[in-house]
């Protein structure tokens, strides 16, 4: 259905932002590596269970259009405004 899954097809690389908000900006967490995609049947039934939503567009776990993979390795690191400046300490993974 997205462009994105024909893309990551192509090539596999990718870089992630998360954000937990706090009382001032937050912290972020970048992460960058190679995504696997994941057909796990258990793991897609576990998606529409806590996703809902997903089921008013038709998806089932055995749904073609439902795809879900991971980063499987590569590396993250943390990121607040009071770290910007200071060098990045990456975390690798697996480790």
């Amino acid at each position: 259905m997205k462009d994105m899954y024909g893309q990551l097809q192509k090539n596999r690389k990718v870089e992630a932002c998360f954000w937990q908000p706090d009382e001032t900006t937050g912290t972020m967490m970048r992460v960058a590596g190679e995504i696997e995609f994941v057909d796990d049947p258990e793991l897609k039934k576990k998606v529409l269970e806590d996703r809902p939503f997903l089921k008013e567009f038709g998806m089932t776990f055995d749904h073609p259009g439902l795809i879900i993979f991971r980063i499987a390795q590569g590396e993250a690191y943390f990121w607040t405004m009071a770290t910007n400046f200071e060098p990045k300490k990456f975390i690798k993974f697996p480790d």
